[in-house]
């Protein structure tokens, strides 16, 4: 048979390089980032915003409701708690939101002024009698009356953009522009006291005698802090009440009872290290942008409020091994 006349065996093959691409298809497909609807456990949620779930709608229910606004305010509270937690440019946020970068710039900032007056009561003085209902078994050893712990807590930030700024942003310990703050916590961890920010070169003392904190103590009570306070002493002194830091070093070596005094205050100490740890686990503090300046004692206040409705700082198993440890 003439091989001109057989017929052609064509194999039908679909050449999808020439198929029109089916957008919306893809789309459903994808598993991006979708806002809150994308958040379901409080592993994601407290990775993104540094709260749980449930305290996300506790804040959720405080805020008012959006009122001729095309962004609603879970959206809203979103943008707020992701800027403060992961630190991301407003640029890089307003491609994950899908919304321009001016207004998740303002929504930030409204909704950062908002939270400053609907949370103010989240960082209060407690009585000595609260502090010492909830004092933990650690203290009960050596400092029964201590009625807070405090430490000054530094944050690099952008170059400030005038020279005055500079001069006072400067530290000299960080050798860097740096933003410093009191903090004092209870026994228990939670932060009973929080300055007004303050440019790197002003000295810890300095910002405790302005700050008010010292106005606060009472007699009888027992402060705790590190070495960075000595001129406190006489402060806490005209108040009747004790300052307590660890002791410096006059000699060759520490003497055995001044071994044992810097470590039963180290032992105690630990807690306000851990809420400082917890506050520069906010990533908004770990370079703050010029930008931001005049925002940011609303900034750290928020951060130090919604740490104070986190769970607690440590187990009572971790007071116990503490206070087995100090027993040794």
């Amino acid at each position: 048979m003439c091989q001109a006349s057989m017929p052609l065996m064509k194999k039908k093959v679909q050449d999808s390089s020439c198929d029109p691409i089916d957008f919306e298809s893809e789309k459903s497909q994808c598993r991006g980032f979708h806002g809150l609807s994308s958040i379901t456990t409080n592993e994601a949620m407290s990775s993104l915003t540094g709260v749980t779930l449930s305290i996300f709608s506790f804040l959720l229910n405080l805020l008012p409701d959006c009122k001729n606004s095309k962004v609603d305010k879970k959206t809203k509270l979103l943008i707020t708690l992701v800027k403060l937690k992961t630190g991301l440019t407003f640029t890089a946020m307003s491609v994950l939101f899908d919304i321009h970068r001016t207004t998740v710039y303002r929504i930030f900032i409204n909704n950062l002024q908002q939270m400053n007056i609907i949370i103010k009561n989240f960082i209060f003085w407690p009585s000595k009698v609260a502090v010492q209902t909830t004092l933990p078994e650690a203290f009960k050893i050596h400092y029964p009356n201590t009625r807070v712990i405090i430490d000054c807590t530094e944050v690099k930030t952008e170059v400030p953009p005038e020279v005055k700024h500079r001069v006072l942003m400067y530290s000299d310990y960080k050798h860097h522009h740096t933003i410093k703050f009191l903090v004092g916590c209870a026994p228990n961890g939670f932060i009973s006291f929080l300055s007004k920010c303050y440019g790197g070169r002003a000295g810890d003392c300095y910002i405790t005698n302005d700050c008010g904190l010292v106005d606060l103590i009472e007699p009888g009570d027992v402060v705790l802090a590190d070495k960075g306070f000595p001129q406190i002493q006489t402060k806490v002194d005209e108040k009747n009440a004790i300052f307590v830091m660890p002791p410096f070093c006059t000699k060759d070596q520490f003497s055995p009872d001044e071994v044992d005094e810097t470590y039963n205050i180290a032992s105690v100490r630990i807690h306000i290290e851990r809420v400082n740890q917890r506050i520069k686990d906010f990533y908004i503090l770990s370079k703050v942008p010029a930008s931001l300046f005049s925002h940011i004692d609303e900034i750290v206040f928020v951060i130090c409020a919604i740490i104070n409705i986190q769970k607690p700082l440590f187990k009572e198993r971790d007071q116990s091994t503490t206070e087995c440890k100090t027993k040794e």
